[in-house]
């Protein structure tokens, strides 16, 4: 009886180690995948205090679930937002004013093409989160079985 309330008071611990190892594990899944479609994901820029491939990201947690995205931040000086527009490719463009006047003819600028690589990652890495998640499990209810042993 006394493992079982030792389980349920340390269960909130133990749900948060288990989440967080699991967004590590998909947020640099995420990350070298994204390195490895645009490797200039990982170059500095003189414009911006980080790399694109800071904006993945992993959340604070939010009752049991933590959540592992490619917004990026909202500093000032951050790049990251970008990612995004890489993720999820931009609409055809076009421009339709040059220096407030209209134009004859819109001028066409281009898009951007989806990349994927967050949806990628996180399906190839998405069972190896889910071992670490019961290997942390397993470990902590181990620990919880030797304490009430030798009480």
């Amino acid at each position: 009886m006394g493992s079982l309330n030792m389980m349920m008071d340390r269960m909130p611990d133990i749900e948060s180690d288990c989440l967080y190892s699991a967004a590590r594990i998909l947020r640099e899944a995420a990350r070298s995948s994204f390195i490895l479609k645009m490797p200039t994901a990982s170059h500095q820029s003189d414009k911006y205090s980080d790399t694109l491939a800071d904006a993945v990201r992993y959340s604070r947690r939010h009752g049991t679930a933590v959540t592992v995205h490619t917004l990026g931040t909202r500093a000032k000086t951050s790049g990251t937002y970008r990612a995004r527009f890489f993720e999820g490719g931009t609409r055809k463009r076009y421009q339709r004013r040059y220096r407030g006047r209209p134009l004859e003819h819109k001028r066409y600028l281009g898009y951007i093409k989806p990349v994927n690589f967050f949806m990628s990652a996180v399906t190839s890495a998405s069972a190896q989160a889910m071992s670490e998640m019961e290997k942390i499990l397993q470990e902590h209810i181990k620990n919880i079985q030797r304490m009430t042993e030798t009480t």
